[in-house]
């Protein structure tokens, strides 16, 4: 199962509302994201796709959700998350986000030059609702292979590796 790039937008105001539940609730989770529209059926369900937070009011990138491609829907609950309820519709969270704040110089960077592509190119993303695919133009970036970079901040982060055996 391969591991999708996605993009979802926040303005300023509901960024600050979507951190503010996560606090509201005890930080019990890495990230949730309430949208208007189901993720495209052309993505596999239970794909895990690592979600680029955009924030169009700053032309930035917040942070970086890993979550599954699936609904949040344990005993029917109804996540409250954004003053506007047409975007508490589909929920999707998980444990597992990167925080801005805690990229590398070098993971900042690159991130900056995502941000060229996602904000200010001719195939930018500032349009569209809910969790969207990257476009093919950024995923096929002759320049630098952003999804590879992408994977790996995931993975350094969250993969373990288990059952190594040390032979001597």
């Amino acid at each position: 199962m391969e591991m999708e790039i996605c993009v979802t937008r926040f303005n300023v105001s509901t960024f600050n509302e979507n951190r503010a539940w996560i606090i509201k609730n005890n930080n019990s989770i890495g990230c949730i994201y309430g949208t208007p529209v189901k993720i495209s059926g052309s993505l596999d369900p239970d794909s895990q796709l690592l979600v680029l937070e955009m924030n169009n009011t700053n032309n930035t990138i917040e942070g970086i959700g890993i979550i599954k491609n699936n609904l949040a829907r344990e005993n029917r609950k109804y996540y409250k998350i954004y003053a506007d309820n047409n975007y508490n519709r589909f929920i999707y969270k998980s444990n597992y986000r990167i925080d801005r704040k805690n990229f590398t110089s070098y993971e900042n960077e690159v991130i900056t030059l995502l941000e060229d592509y996602l904000f200010k190119s001719a195939y930018h993303c500032k349009r569209g609702q809910g969790i969207q695919k990257l476009p093919k133009k950024v995923v096929n970036n002759e320049e630098f292979d952003f999804v590879k970079f992408l994977i790996t901040m995931y993975k350094n982060r969250f993969v373990t590796i288990k059952n190594i055996k040390i032979v001597n």
